[in-house]
């Protein structure tokens, strides 16, 4: 039986360089499959920072004074206290507004710089008093909220109905 060496080497050669376009072909795939990622992380806005609201727990009470007294007309307001009972961090006074969503009393703002668990907001008639509106428009049923305003949203932290 005569061999052919030439066919030996040929066949080596052909699976040496057949390796070349198999490894060029997986680097172009992953090249543009890290190209897509990046720019679709720019595109849908991942990696910017956005302000999230705190994750924060809060207990509401009323003096009992306030309200509607007993001839069925309305009383004065006297004070629903929002206390910040747990929280992820510290929140920005600046970020947290008292509104009245069934009052035409617009939106006040807190009153301290900024809450951290234990704190308490007090909301009464001296809160509200900035010409907005008159406290004593708030009738029993309506409802007082927390809410914390960022630069894109907003979210309602606690709320408490008027007794």
């Amino acid at each position: 039986m005569i061999r052919n060496t030439n066919d030996s080497e040929d066949s080596t050669s052909e699976r040496s360089r057949a390796v070349s376009p198999v490894i060029g072909v997986i680097l172009m795939v992953a090249i543009t499959i890290i190209l897509a990622a990046v720019i679709g992380a720019f595109v849908l806005g991942f990696g910017t920072d956005t302000e999230t609201p705190p994750n924060s727990a809060w207990d509401s009470t009323q003096d009992p004074t306030s309200g509607v007294d007993v001839a069925g007309d309305d009383a004065t307001l006297n004070d629903v206290t929002f206390t910040l009972e747990t929280t992820d961090r510290t929140i920005d006074g600046d970020n947290l507004d008292i509104v009245f969503p069934d009052s035409d009393i617009d939106r006040v703002g807190a009153t301290d710089d900024s809450y951290s668990a234990g704190d308490s907001i007090v909301v009464n008639e001296s809160t509200v008093d900035d010409g907005n509106g008159d406290i004593e428009e708030i009738d029993a049923g309506e409802r007082v909220r927390v809410v914390w305003v960022g630069d894109d949203s907003s979210s309602v932290l606690a709320t408490h109905t008027v007794n």
